[in-house]
């Protein structure tokens, strides 16, 4: 077979004009997209006639829609199962095969094995789910009939959308995703968390909280100072953990070598369960948590001075000459508005008042899967199983996720949140999840223009109704 001018020169075997991949059940014309695939191996099909063949790419290396005529599947099988890849050597499926088709299989050649986590794709141009064997076409003549032609390629996907949240009265926005990237603003705040890339609204934030030095979480920073600068908004400020200090100022330092500039910027160490006022009625509280390395949660806590309880019956002359006597009649309160934990495992720091009494809490939970909890811990951040405890110690209407993997889907989770935390899942929201979380900003605004309407109808009522004034002249 080596010797034939059709056959592939490494494996011999027939090329993609007497065998092609499928995806769907026959019919008259079948098309298939192979953007870019290699020779990746012989297939045998031992209970359905023993032949042999490859799966090759266009020696141009161009993209090709081909039309398959006169061909017959080994197996049929519906579109949407199927998953193309390499796992261990193995091209696979959902679907079950029929019995007699057990023994089908695709040798793969060179692929990087992956043992460990079947849902990460490898490298190479394919990648495989673990269910049952995937299936071929084969001709039904000697000869079939291939007619190719160019086809355009595809535009590059939509990505950098940021996820919204509105929780009365506070915006959350900004995009997570585990080991990419985690960006977390609150507009009424001035505030962020973290700045692993750096989206636009973010650059308005006056301070970015930085909770630890992972670079999905902090390789933004030297943007943030510079665009601060280039659009005119003000020098940026980072607070961060006291260990993370001078490396964040080291880095800074050598971009003036590169830019033959100095970038305007602002450092500030913010030791664990110290505060700094960023505004006059509020603090930004640091919380040391537990994760790979020197890593903080915060809290943004307003301040309010109330009248002791023991002055709360006293007349106001009373109170002034107190006051004036130099006699303290109020106390400071605080209440902790949003709280963000960073990455974390859990640990009694996500207990505090701070986590426990906030409005909103912002936390991480990376691993959805049962049989990852081992992995959670290893790499110290939450699981779902934790969510559930702390969401019985979180007080918070509303508890937004970040830091949800990419291999994660989001149906899956908001399945597992509901299967795991039950009725405590109606306040936890997934800041990635666009599309509920779109349906609930526009619930959110028919609520409000209803409301608004029903108000208006009031007013108007109310304003029609004679006043006494109008009544006792009418009277007279």
């Amino acid at each position: 077979m080596r010797d034939r001018p059709d056959a592939d020169p490494i494996s011999g075997a027939p090329r993609l004009s007497q065998f092609v991949q499928s995806v769907r059940n026959f019919g008259d014309e079948e098309r298939h997209d192979l953007a870019h695939l290699r020779i990746i191996g012989e297939t045998t099909a031992d209970g359905v006639g023993g032949h042999r063949g490859a799966i090759v790419h266009d020696d141009s290396m161009i993209a090709r829609r081909v039309v398959v005529d006169q061909c017959t599947l080994l197996h049929s099988t519906p579109e949407s199962p199927i998953r193309r890849g390499a796992l261990q050597g193995t091209l696979w499926q959902k679907a079950r095969p029929k019995v007699g088709l057990d023994r089908e299989r695709v040798r793969v050649g060179p692929c990087k094995r992956f043992d460990g986590d079947r849902r990460r794709a490898p490298i190479a141009g394919l990648h495989a789910t673990p269910y049952t064997r995937i299936v071929l076409l084969r001709p039904a003549a000697r000869k079939c009939c291939v007619r190719s032609f160019p086809v355009i390629p595809k535009p590059p996907p939509r990505e950098g959308q940021l996820g919204f949240i509105y929780s009365p009265p506070y915006r959350i926005q900004g995009i997570s995703i585990a080991g990419e990237q985690t960006a977390i603003h609150c507009p009424e705040l001035d505030l962020a968390f973290d700045v692993g890339l750096c989206p636009r609204p973010v650059l308005t934030a006056s301070i970015v909280a930085l909770s630890h030095a992972h670079m999905d979480h902090s390789a933004g920073i030297p943007y943030y100072f510079s665009q601060r600068t280039f659009q005119k908004l003000g020098t940026g400020h980072v607070v961060c953990h006291p260990e993370l200090e001078a490396p964040l100022r080291q880095m800074m330092a050598g971009w003036i070598d590169l830019e033959r500039q100095r970038t305007p910027h602002e450092i500030t160490a913010l030791a664990p369960d110290a505060s700094m006022r960023i505004r006059p009625n509020l603090l930004l509280r640091a919380i040391e948590v537990s994760h790979t390395g020197p890593s903080l949660g915060f809290c943004a806590v307003e301040t309010r001075s109330k009248l002791r309880p023991e002055f709360r019956d006293l007349p106001q002359e009373r109170l002034r000459e107190l006051r004036l006597g130099g006699t303290a009649i109020t106390h400071a309160v605080e209440i902790p508005l949003v709280a963000y934990t960073g990455d974390t495992e859990i640990g009694p720091c996500l207990f505090r008042d701070e986590f426990a009494q906030a409005g909103i809490v912002v936390t991480e939970c990376t691993f959805f899967e049962a049989e990852h909890r081992d992995r959670a811990k290893v790499g110290k951040h939450l699981h779902v199983e934790d969510l559930k405890t702390l969401l019985k110690a979180w007080s918070a209407r509303d508890v937004v996720v970040v830091h949800v993997s990419r291999r994660t889907n989001l149906a899956f989770a908001r399945e597992r949140l509901r299967e795991v935390c039950g009725d405590d899942a109606e306040r936890v929201h997934l800041l990635m999840d666009h599309r509920a979380n779109r349906a609930r900003f526009e619930r959110q605004q028919a609520e409000s223009e209803s409301s608004v309407a029903v108000k208006g109808e009031s007013d108007a009522s109310s304003s029609s109704e004679p006043r006494d004034e109008d009544r006792a002249l009418n009277s007279g």
